[in-house]
């Protein structure tokens, strides 16, 4: 039983003496569950707004006229009016937008006050890092402001020329209700247009 005991300890100490370190490495991530984040269409859409300022044109009566001695006779336009729009929505890239708008439109000719609620889907065509081609077109309705219940259904379709925020454009407005001896009212407008992208 001595020898047992001693021998037991003997082996004790040869264990102790012996110079090593073992090391347990925990691994936090076992059996965490990963966290894979589904994509979706609408993440590539952020926010974008879209400020317009335009005048209609009208034909100048006294273009061309030789006994006019005013400089109105050598202008085949005359602005007509005051455009204001704006829109919000999304867009990806800053290529394409779509939006939802309104405004007013006056045309003093015309005698008619007008606003129009429209969606608009706008493909902004890069030229270079800072300018770009824009088209646009808008659908919706207009509503004619002290004149009943005139309304009808809008459109637009605007061709412009953008620099970084800034942009020039001409576009063709049509309210879908009829107007005097047209058919249809209409406008050709000029203006100028700030894009906010976020």
């Amino acid at each position: 039983m001595k020898h047992t005991a001693l021998l037991l300890l003997f082996i004790s100490f040869g264990t102790f003496a012996q110079n090593r370190t073992a090391y347990i490495i925990k691994n936090d991530n076992i059996n965490k569950p990963v966290n894979f984040k589904k994509s979706s269409f609408w993440d590539d859409f952020e926010g974008f707004n879209q400020f317009t300022l335009s005048t209609p044109l009208r034909l100048n009566p006294q273009y061309g006229d030789t006994n006019n001695s005013s400089r109105n006779s050598i202008t085949r336009y005359l602005p007509d009016g005051l455009s204001a729009h704006g829109g919000m929505g999304w867009h990806i890239n800053q290529n394409f937008t779509l939006t939802a708008n309104t405004g007013f439109d006056w045309h003093i000719d015309a005698g008619l006050f007008s606003v129009p609620v429209y969606a608009s889907a706008l493909l902004n065509i890069n030229i270079n890092n800072e300018n770009s081609i824009l088209l646009q077109y808008g659908y919706g309705h207009a509503f004619t402001i002290g004149h009943g219940d005139l309304s009808g259904t809008y459109q637009k379709f605007r061709l412009g020329y953008c620099m970084d925020i800034l942009g020039i454009f001409a576009e063709l407005n049509n309210y879908g209700y009829p107007w005097k001896d047209a058919p249809t009212m209409a406008s050709i407008n000029l203006g100028v247009s700030v894009f906010v992208f976020r």
